[in-house]
């Protein structure tokens, strides 16, 4: 047993072997020692080195870690690389510990390439960025509230995802929803009067919205 060489097996099998032939030194030392006691020490002996694991192969999982390190994170959704980079820590704690088969170890491989596979490309913000520049200029004040409520609730949600880096679809998505809210704003019929009267003589546009939306 002590010929086995450490560095072949895994940490903990190892560290039971090596427990044990500490217990077994200590047993045959000790002078009041029973036969209870050397036929326990014997049998876990026995058992911990017949367990002893012999280290998984990590080359294919070194290979994958310097692949993950050339990834450009800024290309992708966030929640792709979120999910590539939990992957990931889960990984580096199996190959730092190195205690799992080499089963186990393919298994966490294949895992990576499978998040690696399926990281998504982020969109064009800046169609978004733009309209919410412009929307972010409108008085709301002289809308009415049904109208003007979704769309504020809608701005609300584009800003939280300007914030991250998401699909292009995602990003369509938003951009004609909160184009159709925009679109579909009416002006309070007791502010309508004042509203116009005020672009009349100032040749302003106090809502906003542009002449092509309006018409």
């Amino acid at each position: 047993a002590c010929s086995k060489n450490e560095l072949v097996y895994t940490p903990i099998s190892y560290k039971k072997l090596s427990d044990s032939i500490l217990k077994d030194k200590q047993v045959i030392e000790n002078i009041d020692a029973t036969q209870t006691d050397i036929d326990f020490v014997y049998n876990s002996l026995y058992y911990d080195f017949n367990n002893l694991m012999v280290r998984a192969n990590y080359s294919e999982l070194q290979k994958i870690f310097n692949e993950i390190e050339n990834i450009r994170e800024w290309k992708y959704t966030t929640k792709s690389i979120d999910n590539l980079n939990q992957e990931m820590d889960f990984a580096y704690k199996i190959y730092l510990e190195q205690n799992e088969t080499q089963e186990y170890v393919n298994q966490i491989v294949l895992s990576l390439n499978k998040q690696i596979n399926e990281l998504e490309l982020c969109g064009d913000e800046t169609k978004l960025h733009d309209l919410l520049v412009e929307l972010s200029t409108i008085h709301t004040a002289i809308y009415k509230k049904e109208t003007i409520d979704p769309l504020l609730e809608k701005v609300k949600e584009a800003n939280e995802i300007i914030k991250y880096r998401y699909s292009q679809e995602v990003i369509d998505s938003i951009i004609d929803e909160l184009n159709e809210l925009y679109e579909g704003l009416e002006i309070r019929e007791d502010k309508e009067k004042l509203y116009y009267k005020l672009i009349e003589y100032s040749e302003t546009d106090y809502s906003g919205v542009s002449a092509n939306r309006m018409s």
